[in-house]
């Protein structure tokens, strides 16, 4: 649903293009896709139950989204390094609480870095942009899991 609603978007001339080059661009498709967030999250806590690492993962996805809004007003970050310093920050969280991850917690991270060089490469962001993205998603998804 958030994809077809940038697609509206782009139909209505609000948006450029997918890749919303223009940081400015950003705000109402991530305030968009909160909000369908938060209907899913409603949606699938109707449904199943959750268990609590899996609720507080949604949760802290949905509240980067909203930094991420808040952010895109001002400047452009990484959306992308946001979604993998958010995968590396949940495999941490649940590493230091059970263990036993610390294979796929390297493997995220040497993926992570990856994606981080492609964009610097492709001259989508720039260091600082990428690092932010990387370091808000981890802080975010990481004291989720190890706080609440």
């Amino acid at each position: 649903m958030p994809l077809m609603s940038i697609f509206f978007l782009i139909q209505k001339n609000m948006v450029a293009s997918l890749e919303m080059n223009n940081y400015k661009e950003r705000f109402v498709p991530l305030i968009i896709t909160a909000i369908w967030m938060c209907y899913g999250y409603y949606k699938v806590y109707e449904i199943i139950v959750f268990s609590t690492v899996l609720k507080i993962e949604f949760l802290c996805a949905i509240i980067i989204i909203f930094i991420a809004a808040f952010i895109s007003k001002f400047w452009k970050i990484s959306l992308h390094m946001l979604g993998a310093g958010g995968v590396v920050g949940v495999l941490f969280g649940i590493n230091i609480l059970y263990g036993g991850l610390l294979q796929a917690i390297i493997i995220s991270l040497l993926l992570a870095g990856i994606l981080g060089t492609a964009r610097i490469n492709e001259k989508a962001h720039n260091h600082k942009q990428v690092y932010a993205g990387f370091l808000i998603g981890f802080l975010v998804e990481s004291a989720g899991i190890l706080f609440f």
